[in-house]
């Protein structure tokens, strides 16, 4: 994330302060380990082929300021 927000903005800061505005903007830095054992591949198709479009849409609509 540190690195996404200094290309994207030119703001470069510790890694620590980071966390601190993602944790103040309400997100947070996770990454997925592995996917979960019990998932169903039937179920998670139809939500690929049907909301995970919508997501991704929004997802470039939205607009991330970050206050200097």
């Amino acid at each position: 994330m540190r690195a996404v927000i200094g290309r994207q903005f030119s703001l470069w800061h510790h890694r620590d302060h980071v966390r601190n505005i993602l944790h103040q903007l309400s997100c947070s830095c996770q990454k997925l380990d592995q996917r979960a054992l019990e998932q169903n591949p039937e179920a998670v198709a139809p939500w690929i082929r049907t909301s995970l479009p919508k997501i991704k849409k929004r997802a470039t609509e939205a607009t991330l300021v970050i206050p200097r």
